[in-house]
């Protein structure tokens, strides 16, 4: 059975005014060795609990607080962060895999959750961009829809060579994340750019320019923490905007 309370084992404070920093976007608890084990089987239902949670909880996240604390605070007046109008999605780790039938598990549960209509209305799976190229494995997203329109992903690596070697927290750090929204396609390209330039612990891992659905994104790593934030612009769910961008 999973904690029932969220960051309890990790340092989390309850939201108030606003959220705290929140670096743990592993569902679970992250401990001393490197074994981060995927959630699924018979503890799906406490995961998605625990998902749902955390979520809310994030949605309330101070941006320019976290933004500030991720690049670093001589970023602030050099980046025009006006541009930028909350969170767009958030990205959490299930962990690392072992087969694919691991992964598929858990899409079929997705997938009822989306069939039942009662909290998602849609789920879409594919095979990570980022995962193979930055870190030499292979991984899978899903994509989820809530009811009222807010889109959260869950990601999954699998247990595989130098990937299966890192620090637990580092491959949680690296393959979760917050995502904010640009208000205009054309800033984003100039703000993560910025970021790099500006900041030599900040880098640009990849950068997606009207994909297929109309999105304009960028990933962004600090490599002092080995977190990563995403800034993306995203066309409105009735123009095509609806998806990942992973």
């Amino acid at each position: 059975m999973l904690n029932s309370t969220l960051g309890a084992d990790n340092g989390d404070i309850p939201c108030q005014s606003q959220c705290p920093l929140d670096t743990n976007l592993y569902i679970g608890t992250i401990g001393q060795s490197v074994e981060l084990p995927f959630l699924g089987g018979y503890i799906f239902e406490d995961a998605w609990l625990q998902i749902v949670n955390k979520m809310n909880l994030l949605k309330q996240t101070d941006v320019i607080g976290y933004l500030t604390e991720f690049c670093g605070d001589d970023a602030l007046p050099k980046c025009d962060f006006s541009v930028i109008n909350g969170i767009n999605h958030i990205a959490f780790y299930l962990g690392d895999y072992d087969t694919n039938e691991q992964v598929l598990q858990w899409y079929s549960f997705l997938q009822n959750k989306a069939k039942c209509g009662e909290e998602i209305t849609s789920v879409l799976m594919g095979p990570s961009y980022i995962s193979p190229k930055q870190y030499g494995t292979q991984g899978w997203w899903y994509s989820l829809v809530f009811k009222d329109g807010f889109v959260i992903e869950l990601f999954c690596c699998h247990r595989f060579g130098q990937w299966r070697d890192k620090s637990s927290k580092e491959r949680v750090d690296l393959m979760s994340h917050l995502a904010f929204e640009v208000t205009q396609m054309e800033a984003v390209k100039p703000l993560i750019e910025g970021l790099d330039r500006i900041e030599n612990h900040l880098q640009v891992i990849a950068y997606t320019e009207q994909d297929e659905m109309g999105h304009t994104y960028g990933h962004v790593r600090n490599n002092q923490s080995n977190r990563v934030i995403e800034l993306v612009h995203q066309l409105p769910i009735e123009d095509g905007g609806q998806g990942e961008t992973v």
